[in-house]
């Protein structure tokens, strides 16, 4: 936690307290335990991974209405420890082309990497606000899981507006 001094040092243009997310995922939540839980961990990976997309969320929309111009976004799930240098050609690739560029490593449940990508900033749109629309694949899977969840906005939502590079 940061106190006051720290914050005003941040100079952060958004500020939300982990509890304010909490109860709005706090409905989320409810609804889920009429899911299997992949995690088998009573919906804690599960609060976890919601607090990441609403995180998620927020520096999308402060990305997307910005007075700066963005040109894409590396998408880093918190927690995610680094062993290689990040590809910056790979960046440069999804700008460039319009895409999202995903890893194909740690695609569980046969989904899709959600750890890491770098977006364009029209896929940005749909993939960094993801957070908005978590119902509808679970209604059609019958479960919640990040990797399906990944895989599931890049198929049925982006698949026909830009590339998907792998």
């Amino acid at each position: 936690r940061l106190n006051n001094e720290e914050v005003k040092m941040l100079n952060a243009c958004r500020v939300e307290s982990v509890e304010t997310v909490q109860r709005a995922n706090l409905k989320i939540l409810n609804q889920l335990r009429n899911y299997r839980d992949v995690w088998q961990d009573s919906l804690v990976s599960a609060e976890r991974y919601l607090l990441a997309l609403y995180s998620l969320k927020a520096a999308t929309h402060l990305a997307l209405t910005s007075q700066r111009k963005h040109f894409g976004m590396a998408i880093i799930r918190p927690g995610l420890r680094f062993e290689d240098p990040l590809d910056i050609n790979a960046f440069k690739l999804a700008i460039l082309s319009n895409s999202i560029v995903v890893p194909t490593w740690q695609s569980w449940l046969d989904g899709m990497n959600d750890r890491f990508s770098y977006v364009a900033v029209q896929p940005m749109a749909y993939v960094g606000r993801r957070y908005d629309v978590v119902f509808e694949p679970v209604e059609i899977e019958r479960l919640f899981h990040a990797e399906k969840f990944m895989r599931w906005i890049v198929i049925k939502v982006l698949s026909n507006q830009t590339n998907v590079i792998c």
